[in-house]
């Protein structure tokens, strides 16, 4: 298949998308966005006017990271596009009280590279992006930060994997002390 059939926009724009990962459960709206867009070397944004929606809402720093819950006509074409259901994209929305701008994001290194439900598919878990979020069940006092992160250039989920894996592992945050504001 060419580069060109491969792509969301190609397809006529009635039609699904010929690949569109799952979410995972607890994934954060904006990472599976960003995986989606990864599968076709695309950024967010890139994917956001292929798939002609709404405008692009207003994004933080944190780029389409923390993005913001979108209208449900959205919802329903993007449902229409990935054969991902309404229901299952409104659960993976970012609540709006989480949607504010803020120096950093924790999350838990191990996690993010580790996924249980498919080991070849890591992906951003939606409960990183909540500001009280202090601390890994799993892995206790393991939490990194995103603070090194330039998340303007990473378009895509891809490309913030690249960057995690290239991000010493040292950056710990203790619990408590660190904001992440």
């Amino acid at each position: 298949m060419s580069a060109t059939l491969n792509t969301p926009g190609a397809a006529c724009s009635n039609r699904p998308w010929p690949v569109a990962p799952r979410p995972f459960d607890g994934e954060a709206f904006g990472g599976w966005l960003g995986r989606l867009a990864g599968k076709y070397s695309m950024t967010v944004e890139q994917l956001w006017t292929h798939a002609d929606l709404d405008p692009m809402p207003t994004l933080t720093q944190r780029k389409w990271l923390l993005f913001p819950p979108v209208p449900i006509e959205t919802l329903e074409r993007l449902s229409q596009l990935t054969h991902v259901s309404v229901d299952r994209l409104r659960a993976m929305q970012t609540p709006i009280g989480w949607i504010y701008e803020r120096r950093r994001l924790r999350y838990c290194y191990p996690c993010l590279v580790l996924n249980p439900a498919d080991v070849c598919s890591p992906f951003w878990r939606r409960e990183w992006l909540d500001p009280a979020f202090s601390m890994c069940e799993q892995h206790p006092g393991k939490l990194e930060t995103t603070w090194y992160w330039n998340l303007y250039y990473l378009g895509n989920f891809s490309q913030l994997l690249r960057r995690a894996h290239a991000t010493p592992h040292r950056d710990l945050v203790s619990h408590g002390k660190d904001t992440g504001a």
